[in-house]
């Protein structure tokens, strides 16, 4: 059952409900902050679709101080300010009646554009109006029940002479610095303390002024169940952090049944929206907008977002990673087919009903796939309109042309500032280096693709796509190569579209280029192309890459290197000076910058085909810089680990160290068949491995996972270890030259530091 129809089966049906949401306007609102407005706004449509008598509002909490300030404005301006309500402080846009409605306005178009439209209130005109005149009254009152609620509930011992009320001091106009004295029933006593918080400085005056009508508010823990009480709320959640024990939400629902005798709204905890995993902060200014995140996608697919995951579930979604966009797509995708299908209310096709804003189609409609939308854009010849139209095998109705403009739009948004480099298609400017690692069967077939391209016309990018296929038919090569040679040569990629829609779409314009770039790699060897470092080592007495893996990836390359004798240290200052410079150089780099990277991509890529999940699962190179992107040291281990991670860092081509003398040879690199265990480093107990997963196997057995994700304890380099087995992998978009590189670096940097002889290096693919 869809999570917001289970969720109101709790509430009575007898009684006229108001769901509510609340949110401080302290800055932008950051995406994170959709998920409480979004939870709301689904709930009250379940129960509007239920019969319930309900109604939306939305509290814009304008009366609270500026208790931080926003990085992004000016701190010269904007630091003087700092203790005031919101809504007294200027707009910084300069046009906005205030900074409150200058914030709180682009927070409710956000909303309001992916269908949440609340009746909005705002504080400070809910004080001033008078509506909160009886609840601060009541509360000022009760202050010794209050102190009890505080005790009982949170373990808090409030001074004799506190009152949960701050005056908006007519002399300076801050009210988090304002501390109330005393209460004569129809006045306060306050002071405007200059050092009651850190981040706002009072200016001393003291005085009696009425409480009411605006002159001042209750503080956040009472002012929170007076709120639900004015409003006659009936339903209202909040994120875990005000459902701690002991926390806003207890303390508040114990206030407003002791002291307002009403009873309290139900509640429901909701998790976080996480932006890369992270919770953000709208007064630090750290994080995509909610006004910035709405603009990612459709209406439908950003309210689906919502939609999709339970409200106790986190849901962790990151716009930055390549694929989470066209995910998201696909998922609302197959949701459509299953309502069109069905029109029941199972889950899925009661998601995408939930989705829809406004009417709820329920004429079968055909939704051009937002993955292919992105990749053909980028091939002009290709006629979209045609091809999804054959796709769907009947013309596009009106709708759905609608649909196709609608995702074009979307996937050049995504293209220009999430897709990774191995989403876009573009021609290399020369001819890649990869290109020397093309088999002679593949250079072949290159050079007779040249000759058929110069001697026949083509009349479309499918038409040629057909005649390539059939030229590798003919000459016996699988197309897995041919394709591959195509795409390595003219995208410096190892896939693509299809290449005949590439090829197709530079006859007109660089057609002598492409003949002459197939030309140039069939006419030369690899090493007239460039020069390898390392000699082909085939050593089947040292590693075997199983033809199986050969296979499935035939761009695998690996390096391999012998070095005894090491003398390994704890650390060395040397070593520690030259960290401090590499962790310099790559101090600017931020996640998106890891995520465009095309060498973590290709190991992505790779433990995607092995049924391993990346984000759980770090890639070596990318775990090592996500941990500088959150500001966190590195491990320190010894001199050779310490010394080759930081080739791994620079070059982000994977690395691996090993204590020979725990080895048994050869060493072969396989698939495992599933069950076999392995005692990671670090671990007492030993792991079992899932079939498929890419492991290195010496005698013994598994000693490496998922090339160089974690190594076997038995295999770790220690202080004690003499003799060491080096690999070094790549694989699609890594060269063999890269491998080479990072091998001689590690070869270079580990004698530097742990001297040695070198005894064996080569290149096994």
């Amino acid at each position: 059952m869809y999570w917001a129809d289970k969720l109101i089966q709790k509430l009575p049906r007898d009684k006229q409900h108001r769901v509510d949401d609340m949110k401080t306007p302290s800055g932008h609102a950051h995406a994170g902050s959709l998920r409480a407005i979004s939870t709301h706004g689904l709930v009250y449509e379940a129960m509007k679709r239920a019969g319930f008598d309900v109604e939306f509002t939305y509290v814009v909490n304008d009366m609270d101080p500026m208790d931080g300030l926003p990085r992004y404005l000016d701190e010269e301006e904007y630091r003087p300010h700092m203790g005031k309500p919101v809504y007294t402080i200027p707009a910084p846009d300069g046009v906005s009646e205030n900074f409150a409605t200058q914030y709180a306005n682009e927070y409710i178009g956000a909303f309001n554009r992916i269908g949440f439209k609340p009746q909005i209130f705002w504080s400070s005109k809910l004080y001033a109006e008078g509506l909160m005149n009886d609840y601060i009254r009541i509360a000022l009152n009760s202050v010794e029940e209050i102190r009890k609620v505080y005790k009982d509930v949170a373990d808090q011992d409030k001074p004799e002479g506190w009152y949960p009320f701050q005056v908006i001091c007519p002399n300076c106009g801050k009210v988090g610095s304002s501390l109330v004295t005393d209460w004569d029933g129809e006045q306060v006593t306050y002071e405007c303390k200059a050092d009651l918080v850190e981040w706002a400085v009072g200016c001393g005056h003291t005085g009696k002024v009425s409480p009411f009508n605006g002159t001042g508010k209750l503080m956040w823990k009472v002012d929170w169940p007076a709120h639900w009480a004015a409003l006659n709320i009936t339903v209202e959640g909040a994120g875990k952090d005000h459902f701690s024990a002991g926390g806003s939400r207890d303390i508040g629902t114990e206030i407003i049944k002791r002291v307002y005798d009403v009873d309290p709204p139900f509640g429901f905890l909701h998790e976080f929206l996480l932006i890369g995993g992270a919770k953000m902060s709208s007064s630090k200014g750290n994080a995509t907008t909610s006004a910035e995140f709405v603009e990612f996608f459709p209406a439908e697919v950003g309210k689906f977002l919502f939609v999709r995951t339970p409200y106790q579930r986190a849901i962790n979604f990151d716009p930055s990673m390549s694929n989470t966009i066209p995910d998201l797509f696909d998922e609302y995708d197959r949701c459509a087919e299953h309502w069109f299908a069905t029109q029941d209310e199972t889950d899925y096709g009661r998601m995408f009903e939930a989705a829809q804003i406004g009417e709820v189609p329920t004429e079968k409609t055909y939704f051009p796939r937002f993955r292919q939308v992105a990749t053909l854009m980028q091939m002009p010849s290709v006629d979209l309109i045609k091809f999804f139209t054959d796709d769907k095998g009947s013309e596009l109705t009106e709708r759905e042309l609608e649909l196709l403009d609608e995702r074009k739009r979307y996937a050049q948004i995504w293209l220009e500032n999430f897709a990774s480099e191995d989403d876009i298609y573009s021609i290399a400017d020369e001819l890649p280096e990869a290109a020397k690692d093309l088999s002679e069967e593949q250079r072949k077939y290159l050079a007779a693709l040249a000759d058929m391209l110069e001697t026949n016309e083509y009349s479309s990018g499918d038409d040629l796509q057909q005649a390539v296929f059939e030229l590798g038919k003919s000459m016996d090569i699988p197309s897995k190569q041919f394709f591959q040679a195509i795409y390595v040569v003219l995208l410096a990629k190892t896939h693509g579209p299809k290449a005949g829609w590439i090829i197709f779409d530079q006859l007109s314009d660089n057609k002598e280029m492409i003949l002459n770039r197939f030309r140039e790699v069939s006419e030369k060897s690899s090493h007239d192309i460039k020069s390898n470092i390392f000699q082909q080592l085939n050593d089947s007495n040292r590693l075997i890459i199983t033809s199986q893996v050969r296979e499935k990836w035939p761009t695998i390359t690996v390096g391999y290197a012998e070095i005894r004798n090491v003398k390994i240290e704890q650390s060395n200052p040397e070593l520690e000076e030259l960290k401090k410079e590499v962790l310099a150089e790559l101090s600017q780099l931020s996640r998106e910058d890891i995520n465009q990277m095309p060498e973590l991509v290709s190991f992505r890529n790779l433990y995607k085909e092995t049924g391993i999940d990346w984000h759980s699962r770090r890639p070596s190179p990318e775990a090592l810089l996500r941990r500088l992107t959150q500001g966190k040291d590195l491990y320190q281990v010894n001199t050779c680990v310490d010394a080759y991670n930081l080739i791994v860092m620079r070059n982000r081509v994977s690395v691996g160290a090993f204590d020979m003398d725990n080895l048994q040879l050869p060493t072969q690199l396989q698939l495992a068949s599933g069950g076999e265990e392995i005692t990671l480093l670090g671990d007492s107990e030993p792991t079992i491995i899932k079939e498929g997963e890419l492991c290195y196997f010496d005698q013994t057995g598994p000693y490496n996972l998922d090339f160089n994700y974690r190594d076997a304890d038995r295999t770790k380099v220690t202080l004690n270890t003499t003799n060491l087995l080096i690999n070094v992998e790549g694989v699609y978009d890594i060269s063999r030259n890269q491998v080479e590189q990072s091998l001689q670096e590690t070869i270079d940097i580990i004698m530097r530091f742990c001297g040695g002889e070198l005894i064996k290096t080569g290149i096994v693919n």
